[in-house]
């Protein structure tokens, strides 16, 4: 459950969001491989939950981090918890990118450029923070740097503090690497905190979170963990130059690499994120060195020729195609190992597609160029180049019309998505935009509230309609079985519904908000369609929010579920509500209706979700 409440998860959701210019937007999550760039680099559920459990331990004053990331979305997340935050990141181009996304306040923000490992540092560090009530580990992904990390700065945590542990070590792909992370996480927990009584708290799965509270006195001097039997952890790449024309070189177990805008680490992991703006390989570093000097050149060679295809200079580009295509095979088969090792990297399928081009195999370049289209959609010039070579080069009109269809689908998703993050926060379709890809019309059963129709009337889905009457009374009520019911009213909330509170919550809420209003008329979704009164075309979305009659009114919906792609209904918990379908009977109808279960997102208060259902066999 997420108890962060509305006004902080909110908030945290408000960092993440999508900018008009296409930047870095989003959690972990939520990011396609293709581009990864996300503001905070971690799942919003593990996030949440974690940071819950954080304010539930008690107000922070100070706050260390090691590890900044590359946009600084936690450092600004814990800004919303504490008063200060210190954080220590040993890459200036992660802490230049924090510093120009958002303003830093002296008094707030502490931001260190600098090794974690270093003495300088810690002594540093110490200057800042006598003591702090969080110490967040997320500066590295060994099992050596995750022990010095937490040996050096675990002592300045006050005893009844946290520390945490972010573990990204299990997200490597495939099993090459031991979870590093993970492993320490664990005999922290059996060689230090088990004798002490404390146990480790873990927040997510595969990209998780864990957090220890602090023991009373005798947290300084933490001893030396004993490595598990067997434990031998990974070569680091070591950095071989600093600088060979605009690239650093690194040496692998693989071989050689070398990565632009010269970075002091190398990570393997950051390169399958396409983190890196380049990364070339190759087994010998001579070799690999002319690789870096004529991928420079021929970098500006194509940046020219994509200019002048997207102008419709086709002369232009011939000269350009009869100087270098005649060369451009050797080329293209020393690039194709980087590019096989990283397909998604934008400027290497930029690269190799204008050669393709260059030297005559339209098809070819065509297609790459449409990959690096699907990268980025709002990318102007791969776009009139790629719209040229439908139209000039290939002679293809009705691919350049299916490319302009496509193009006008996919920002127009962007937008939807844009919409859904502003105006849906703790909605089932904030996490799962996409899902109203061709969804144009939706059919709202409850009166719900302004910001969910603010939301539909944005998106432009059809006429808006709401069922399930007025706040006096009136007006249409739908529920599973036409007939008399008991309605109450809410006036506090503006929540209309059947009186069917446990007698629990009726307790809690006795005397303050229910008014009922006597018995109402109600009929069916199916029954609305029988008479004309409701299309099937008028609910692609069916949205239901009717404290405790949903599953209800999915029983009196099965003419219309066939005609329905997308279902998002309110599941409110037993300890609520008497006598109302449970989850699985909910699962069980939308099982029968071809519909497919694709998430929920708890609400801050914890006594309902939102589910979402798609049809089967939807893309």
């Amino acid at each position: 459950m997420n108890a962060l409440g509305n006004a902080l998860g909110n908030a945290i959701d408000d960092l993440v969001r999508p900018t008009p210019d296409g930047g870095a937007c989003g959690y972990h999550d939520s990011q396609p491989s293709s581009c990864h760039e996300p503001v905070i680099e971690h799942t919003r559920r593990t996030l949440h939950e974690f940071l819950a459990h954080v304010q539930r331990h008690g107000p922070l004053d100070t706050v260390l981090q090691i590890g900044l990331g590359r946009r600084g979305g936690t450092h600004r997340a814990f800004r919303l918890l504490a008063r200060r935050v210190v954080t220590i990141e040993r890459d200036a181009a992660r802490v230049q990118s924090c510093l120009a996304s958002h303003a830093v306040d002296p008094e707030r923000d502490v931001l260190l450029l600098a090794d974690s490992g270093d003495d300088a540092t810690r002594a540093a560090v110490a200057h800042h923070v006598a003591s702090c009530d969080l110490l967040f580990l997320d500066g590295g992904d060994t099992y050596s740097q995750c022990a010095a990390d937490w040996r050096a700065y675990a002592p300045l945590v006050r005893p009844g503090g946290l520390v945490a542990i972010a573990d990204r070590s299990q997200i490597w792909p495939g099993s090459r690497r031991p979870f590093d992370v993970d492993r320490f996480a664990f005999e922290v927990e059996r060689q230090y905190l088990l004798p002490r009584g404390v146990r480790m708290v873990r927040f997510g799965a595969d990209d998780a979170i864990h957090c220890y509270c602090q023991p009373a006195p005798g947290a300084a001097g933490l001893p030396e963990l004993a490595l598990p039997k067997g434990f031998v952890e990974p070569t680091t790449p070591r950095l071989l130059a600093a600088d060979h024309g605009g690239f650093s070189l690194h040496a692998t177990s693989a071989g050689v690499v070398a990565v632009a805008d010269p970075v002091a680490h190398y990570d393997e992991r950051a390169r399958l994120r396409n983190e890196y703006r380049v990364v070339l390989q190759h087994r010998d570093r001579r070799e690999l060195e002319r690789l870096v000097d004529v991928f420079v050149a021929m970098r500006a060679v194509a940046a020219t020729a994509l200019d002048c295809l997207g102008r419709g200079d086709l002369a232009g580009f011939a000269r350009i195609a009869a100087e270098f295509g005649p060369g451009s095979g050797d080329v293209i088969a020393a690039l194709l190992p980087s590019l096989l090792a990283t397909p998604d990297n934008r400027e290497l399928l930029r690269v190799f597609g204008v050669l393709q081009l260059l030297r005559g195999e339209h098809d070819i370049g065509a297609a790459v160029l449409r990959r690096l289209l699907s990268q980025q959609f709002t990318d102007s010039q791969c776009l009139r180049a790629l719209a040229q070579t439908h139209l000039q080069l290939r002679r293809d009109e009705p691919a350049a019309r299916q490319l302009a269809a496509e193009v006008r689908q996919r920002l127009r998703q962007l937008e939807v998505e844009r919409i859904c993050h502003r105006q849906l926060s703790g909605h089932a379709l904030w996490a799962h935009p996409r899902c109203l890809r061709g969804i144009e019309r939706c059919l709202w059963v409850g009166n719900g509230g302004a910001a969910g129709a603010a939301a539909w009337s944005l998106l432009g889905l059809g006429p808006f309609r709401g069922l399930h009457g007025n706040a006096d009374g009136s007006g249409t009520f739908v529920a599973g079985a036409s007939g008399m019911r008991q309605a109450w009213l809410d006036r506090e909330h503006g929540l209309l519904g059947f009186h069917r509170w446990s007698t629990r919550f009726a307790n809690q809420s006795a005397g303050r908000t229910q008014q009922p209003l006597g018995a109402v008329p109600t009929t069916t979704l199916d029954e609305l369609l029988q008479r004309g009164e409701l299309r099937p075309d008028e609910a692609q979305l069916l949205v239901i929010d009717v404290p405790g009659e949903e599953v209800a009114v999915l029983r009196g919906a099965a003419a219309l579920l066939p005609h329905v792609d997308l279902v998002c209904v309110s599941v409110y918990h037993h300890s609520v509500f008497e006598g109302i379908g449970g989850d699985r009977e909910l699962l069980d109808l939308m099982e029968s209706a071809s519909m497919v279960f694709l998430g929920s997102e708890p609400t801050p208060l914890g006594h309902c979700s939102h589910a979402l259902f798609r049809r089967s066999g939807l893309r």
